[in-house]
């Protein structure tokens, strides 16, 4: 998850935080680090559309958070990237539909290629523990 702390704040230069949900909307990761004070998300506030694959939502705490789903071949909406803004200090230009666009293609394109060779990578690794399996046994029997 390094990277992502390095690549998110670069693709969204004025937000405050980032938290990865899985399918069931239940936090996964976040950076920075929780807080003891930071609510991470309410399930109560719905999510509304803002531009083609982002929802928003603004939270009670005067939070504005952006959502896009994390797509996997096969399977469908596998997660959510959440971007989360305190507006009293963020550029509106940042949160502009164009800005705010560009910048989900490329993180929630970056971060399906590494979901897919995650996946590939453990179902090789799947793969080979069997054949490994199916070696040793050939060589004992022998």
């Amino acid at each position: 998850m390094a990277k992502y702390t390095r690549f998110l704040p670069r693709t969204f230069p004025a937000c405050d935080r980032f938290q990865l949900l899985n399918c069931r909307g239940e936090l996964t990761w976040q950076w920075p680090d929780a807080d003891e004070d930071y609510e991470s998300s309410d399930p109560a506030v719905p999510w509304d559309d803002f531009v083609d694959g982002i929802e928003r939502r603004t939270t009670p705490d005067g939070r504005t958070q952006f959502r896009s789903a994390l797509l996997a071949r096969g399977t469908g909406t596998v997660g959510w990237l959440v971007v989360n803004y305190d507006m009293s200090v963020a550029v509106p230009m940042d949160t502009a539909r164009g800005p705010m666009q560009r910048a989900f293609t490329d993180a929630v394109s970056f971060m399906q290629e590494e979901l897919e060779l995650q996946t590939e990578c453990n179902q090789l690794a799947a793969e080979l523990t069997e054949r490994y399996e199916e070696l040793n046994l050939v060589y004992t029997t022998e």
